[in-house]
């Protein structure tokens, strides 16, 4: 006779082995995945951390033993597990908590290498240039334009040339030939010509010498041209040999890569030795010979006009100096990376409001105050408050500058690190080699020295000459007066250039 007890009792018995080995796999599984995955992220991190060469020698020593010690000890509770299966829980849950915050430092690790790849500088730029017509014109497609009459020019920029050619296989016109942009423009202006075409850079002008030009006009068409422009590099071992990084800021908004005037000029010279960092700045209207040029002077920032070149050889023999490396900036580049970390701490030395970009920007002489990044481009491009016009304006400018520095180089960073290199990605870029920037981060994270930030500016007076970017002037035409320069004051260059020389030699 069948015992029904002792069936049912080897039944139960047997379902009970078979989920008991169930929970077993399931445990020896996840054991095992963990230390998989742990294994994979902390890998990929050491190849990355190996070939950008970021870290120091004794932290990555550090990381290796841990890598290599929570790995074995992964791998080890996978064949223990069956006896210690609270420990193989609490090492393996471990182990992926880790391995969530590796993900977050791998996904630093490949935001600094996007960060630099495209960043690089280029070999090209690009100049824009619109078609314009009069605000209150009848005109809002370029095809309404065909045999209408157009305010032509002989430019010795090359894109002009390219941009007419460009121009003409779209639609037809009457040219009415200038011998200079600005009397092509006052042309315009009178009324005598439809249309004319210019770039950015020469609107900008244009606006300088007449206020309110902007608002005059209307643009319906827009053609950019590649400009081929590579700046030669002069590297050097960043570690244990100064140099010089020149810094322009263009007067535009949004892609980098537009050719524009150099509204900001500045070097800054890095002893790695001393640990001192000098800035300084040059106004933007110092009356200056371009390089390359002979004859008639210029305004330093029109140098801009003929691409990142130009001004780096301009700005070298000005000063007898070598510039190794670029930084170029926009307006862009600076509200968004004052935003990405935070704001800045400024404190103006004369009271004035400017309503700017939305923002009610208040400066209080001798007040800290915290600043957003509209607020403070407001506080770096200000000159009309002060007496002293440009000369304050770059002192401001360094001002922002260090406190920006002040606010990177420390600790805090790391909180806004991502935000940062995507707020100023597309609106920054330098020469300075990836490599040579690992390696100063290297530095710092491995000796963490406290930097010295020293600044000097030059100064000149008032004046006013003809300019060799403005070419003949025809009278009662933009220009055909002697326009605003500032003469340099060769005492302050002189006391900049021994400046320059006391921080780079370690004097």
């Amino acid at each position: 006779m069948l015992n029904l007890y002792n069936f049912s009792h080897t039944k139960k018995k047997s379902f009970s082995i078979t989920a008991s080995k169930r929970i077993s796999l399931v445990l020896r599984g996840f054991v095992l995945a963990s230390a998989i995955i742990f294994t994979i992220i902390s890998t990929i991190i050491v190849f990355m951390v190996v070939s950008m060469g970021i870290l120091p020698a004794k932290y990555f020593a550090i990381v290796v033993a841990g890598v290599v010690l929570f790995s074995a000890v992964g791998f080890l509770m996978f064949f223990i597990s069956k006896k210690h299966k609270v420990s193989a829980i609490i090492v393996s849950v471990t182990l992926l908590i880790i391995s969530g915050f590796m993900c977050l430092g791998l996904s630093y690790l490949f935001s600094t290498k996007d960060f630099f790849n495209q960043t690089k500088a280029r070999e090209y730029y690009t100049v824009k240039y619109s078609v314009l017509v009069h605000k209150d014109s009848e005109y809002q497609e370029l095809s309404e334009l065909n045999d209408k009459r157009y305010a032509s020019y002989v430019d010795t920029v090359t894109s002009y040339t390219e941009a007419f050619e460009e121009l003409k296989q779209i639609i037809n016109f009457n040219a009415i030939l200038h011998d200079t942009y600005l009397n092509a423009a006052s042309a315009f202006m009178r009324g005598e010509a439809d249309f004319i075409m210019l770039s950015d850079s020469y609107v900008g002008i244009i606006e300088d010498m007449e206020e309110g030009f902007s608002e005059k006009i209307r643009s319906i068409h827009t053609i950019e041209v590649k400009v081929y422009d590579a700046v030669e590099v002069s590297d050097v071992d960043v570690l244990n040999e100064s140099f010089n990084i020149y810094i322009s800021g263009i007067d535009v908004e949004g892609d980098i890569s537009q050719v524009s005037r150099s509204d900001v000029n500045m070097i800054v010279t890095v002893n790695p030795k001393t640990h001192k960092v000098l800035l300084t700045s040059i106004p933007r209207d110092f009356y200056i010979q371009l390089h390359g040029t002979t004859g008639l002077k210029d305004k330093l920032t029109h140098s801009g006009i003929y691409g990142p070149t130009m001004t780096v050889k301009t700005v070298e023999d000005f000063l007898n100096i070598k510039i190794n490396y670029f930084i170029r900036v926009n307006f862009s580049s600076v509200v968004n990376l004052v935003n990405a970390i935070g704001g800045v701490y400024l404190t103006p030395n004369f009271t004035f409001y400017r309503a700017y970009d939305g923002n009610n920007c208040w400066y209080n002489e001798g007040v800290t105050t915290w600043y957003n990044g509209a607020c403070a481009l407001r506080y770096a491009r200000e000159r009309k408050a002060y007496g002293t016009g440009d000369i304050q304006r770059i002192q401001n400018q360094q001002h922002v500058l260090t406190a920006i520095l002040n606010k990177i180089l420390s600790p805090e960073i790391i909180k806004n690190y991502s935000s940062i290199l995507s707020a100023v990605q597309n609106n920054f870029e330098t020469s300075i080699p990836e490599q040579k920037i690992y390696q100063l981060i290297n530095n710092q994270l491995d000796n963490m020295p406290k930097w010295e930030v020293l600044d000097c500016h030059m100064e000149g007076y008032d004046s006013h000459s003809d300019i060799y970017s403005y070419g003949k002037y025809e009278a009662g035409n933009y220009g055909a007066n002697y326009y605003y320069v500032m003469e340099p004051n060769y005492d302050t260059v002189e006391a900049a250039k021994a400046k320059i020389k006391e921080v780079f030699e370690g004097q």
